[in-house]
């Protein structure tokens, strides 16, 4: 065998060539797993945390200075190995649930940084929920 001569086309050679092949799409359905919902319950760490949720833009995202925002976009959790930015509605359902997960983990991170300043996280979650 010459896998190691060069010039020589050995398997590590074609394992290259296909990590540099194109990802074309076949087709995609905007998903409907979370229509209609105003908050989404989530397990994050042995206890629940619940997310509100956006309409059109998805579950909403706690800052330390205690207004909201939706989680703008999704970078690297396409399909295909590809790295690309989604909008909520651009995503699968297996995407918009890893964008919910995300939110739950970083609104509770920022609930228990409120915490450790003395800032009652409570006193926020009316914001969160417009």
């Amino acid at each position: 065998s010459d896998h190691g001569a060069p010039g020589s086309r050995g398997i590590g050679a074609r394992v290259h060539v296909m990590a540099l092949a194109i990802h074309e799409p076949t087709g995609f359905s905007k998903s409907n797993l979370y229509d209609g919902l105003r908050s989404v319950v989530v397990h994050v760490g042995g206890s629940e945390e619940e997310v509100p949720m956006d309409p059109q833009r998805g579950p909403m995202v706690m800052q330390l200075d205690g207004t909201t925002t939706h989680l703008q976009t999704v970078r690297g959790i396409c399909g295909g190995g590809q790295v690309a930015e989604k909008l909520w509605d651009q995503m699968t359902a297996t995407e918009q649930t890893c964008a919910l997960h995300i939110c739950a983990r970083k609104n509770r991170f920022i609930k228990a940084k409120l915490e450790e300043l003395g800032a009652a996280p409570a006193q926020f979650l009316g914001g969160m929920s417009k």
